[in-house]
């Protein structure tokens, strides 16, 4: 074969080549379902839908398409299997939707899938088994969806995931099996959701590959103990800014420092934290490592008062707290004094409208205000100075039955100084309640309760004669009007 046969039989292979080209494009281009853009870039084939009016996904999609993007179509459900047939896909993000549940085989046959964004479609519900078989999935978003709630074993299959946002949702609690079969996850976003309790062990598995964790704008009261199951030495950023949380105790330093060795940084602003003595490690912790803290020049803390501050400039040393103070005993009694409370009103972030909890009615009886209401009448009497009133009242009632019974022989005085011990004063209060006097001095209390009676009755008696003279006089006056219309009706008829 001379070298123009060979020329000859290149130049056919390569036409052929060419027309195989030029079919496959058109068979693309002819199979993209309108209003739909199908495309290729970087050796992915992909097709977008915005704003289209199917209601189902179409069955005309490319069957070789590794990328697909539907946005605000008029898609509420998807039945099992549906994407069965895109054996293909790599990365399925469907945004702005009207989905708003995930059920069971929805990605079956999906062995390719490595991405999967669901965000901003009102998803309401995900059954345990939406995602099962996407065994190579890295990344998951359920992003600003309407879950309150999520099934602990819908991440079973999982194991290879990098990357999860659920933030922006109405989650209340992360178990500790949530992400139990994640070993590789690295970032975590659950901010802007309703989080209030994080099982200790929530962070277990993932401890050691976990670089990021956002909790801002959430719930929580306190810091949650499930940080401490983070031991990666790479951890990057962890968001608690903008909770409820009061107080930071210093059994949390060991993972402050670990925020500090791998070099990452931790935001805590927006948290109603109290000045108490409590705090001050922390504002001596942040002074000296003011780098990992994102935002150190904003944590505030609430003074005595309601008043807020800056952590870092509060002086601990000019604020007495509160303390405990034992009750002084006695072989005879208990002295209880009087403490003073100091009230410490905490001031929430204002983007906080929603009450901290909801309380159920308490149908039992308590005998607690009792108790409190009995403690505090008998520190009321047993005080110093409501002693030495009551003496000193006593005294003055017996010197004027002195003064005016010229009969009485003697009297027993209260103790006048508070030499006694109080002890003994209390005693006598209860049990002696006037002090002793004789016959004289019992006639002359009878004789001033007859007469602050018989003043009494006179009172009630000349109260009762207005009454009635009132009541006499209404009836006059309604009867006079009865008479006088009568009259003035019979004129008019005439």
């Amino acid at each position: 074969m001379d070298g123009n046969s060979r020329l000859h039989v290149r130049f056919d292979k390569i036409l052929i080549f060419l027309n195989l080209v030029f079919c496959t494009l058109i068979s693309l281009s002819s199979s993209c379902p309108s209003p739909c853009v199908c495309g290729f870039q970087s050796g992915s084939k992909w097709i977008e839908c915005v704003g289209a009016n199917f209601t189902t996904l179409p069955n005309d999609i490319p069957l070789d398409t590794n990328l697909m993007f539907l946005t605000n179509t008029k898609i509420t459900s998807f039945s099992a299997n549906a994407f069965s047939k895109l054996s293909h896909l790599v990365k399925i993000e469907l945004l702005q939707n009207k989905i708003e549940n995930i059920t069971d085989g929805v990605f079956n046959g999906l062995s390719k899938l490595k991405t999967l964004n669901l965000p901003n479609n009102g998803i309401r519900r995900i059954s345990s088994n939406a995602f099962g078989g996407l065994t190579t999935l890295t990344k998951l978003s359920l992003s600003d969806n309407k879950l309150t709630s999520l099934p602990e074993d819908m991440l079973k299959d999982q194991a290879n995931l990098n990357t999860l946002h659920l933030n922006g949702n109405n989650l209340t609690r992360i178990s500790s099996d949530m992400l139990r079969k994640q070993t590789k996850l690295a970032i975590l976003y659950l901010n802007k959701n309703q989080i209030q309790s994080i099982e200790d062990k929530a962070f277990e598995s993932a401890g050691k590959t976990l670089l990021m964790v956002n909790l801002e704008n959430n719930r929580l009261t306190s810091l949650p103990r499930a940080l401490n199951g983070i031991k990666s030495a790479q951890l990057i950023q962890i968001g608690l800014g903008n909770n409820l949380i009061t107080l930071i105790p210093q059994e949390a330093e060991p993972f402050f420092e670990r925020v500090k060795n791998s070099q990452g940084k931790i935001s805590l602003s927006g948290n109603p934290l109290v000045c108490t003595s409590g705090l001050q490690w922390l504002q001596t912790w942040i002074k000296q490592n003011k780098k990992h803290v994102q935002d150190y020049d904003e944590v505030m803390c609430a003074k005595v008062g309601g008043n807020t501050t800056k952590l870092i400039d509060y002086n601990f040393n000019s604020t007495v707290f509160p303390e405990t103070t034992a009750p002084t005993t006695t072989s005879t009694s208990t002295t209880t004094a009087p403490t003073s409370t100091i009230q410490i009103t905490t001031i929430l972030p204002s983007t906080h409208t929603s009450p901290l909890t909801t309380l159920k009615p308490q149908t039992t009886v308590s005998t607690q205000p009792i108790t409190t209401t009995t403690k505090l009448l008998t520190d009321w009497l047993t005080s110093t100075s409501r002693v030495m009133s009551i003496t000193e009242a006593l005294t003055r009632a017996t010197d004027v039955i002195t003064r005016k019974s010229p009969n009485v022989k003697s009297t027993q005085e209260m103790p006048a100084s508070g030499s006694a011990s109080s002890a003994n004063i209390t005693h006598n209060i209860f049990t002696n309640p006037t002090p002793k006097t004789d016959e004289a001095d019992m006639t002359a209390l009878k004789r001033n309760k007859y007469i602050i009676l018989a003043t009494c009755l006179s009172a009630a008696f000349i109260g009762l004669v207005v009454f009635v003279a009132m009541y006499c006089f209404q009836s006059k006056i309604v009867k006079r009007d009865k008479v006088l219309t009568t009259r003035y009706d019979r004129v008019r008829i005439v």
